[in-house]
């Protein structure tokens, strides 16, 4: 039988690198939220720039 040999500081330690790869993840995931609204944001103005257009 194999017995765990898991120390308190080797969780903490794998506790640690869990979270800052949940915190590397959320900031990535912050960036592409931004660049979707800045996409949007930018067909909008190009909706509405070709309406004036069109309306002239």
């Amino acid at each position: 039988m194999i017995h765990s040999t898991t120390t308190r500081s080797d969780r903490a330690g794998l506790a640690r690198m869990a979270a800052l790869l949940a915190v590397l993840a959320l900031l990535g995931a912050c960036n592409t939220v931004r660049g979707v609204g800045q996409d949007v944001e930018s067909a909008g103005e190009a909706i509405s720039d070709t309406a004036e257009e069109a309306q002239n």
